[in-house]
């Protein structure tokens, strides 16, 4: 038997917002103890 609980309508929108993606990765980052800047932009 084979379940499927579906990805939902705002899936996409919820989970590749880059800003989201940014500070979660900032949040990761401070967790193993490294100082993290965000600065939008720069490349």
């Amino acid at each position: 038997m084979v379940f499927s609980l579906g990805i939902g309508a705002d899936f996409h929108t919820h989970n590749l917002d880059p800003g989201r993606k940014s500070r979660g990765l900032a949040r990761r980052l401070k967790a193993l103890g490294h100082g993290v800047t965000l600065i939008t932009g720069a490349a």
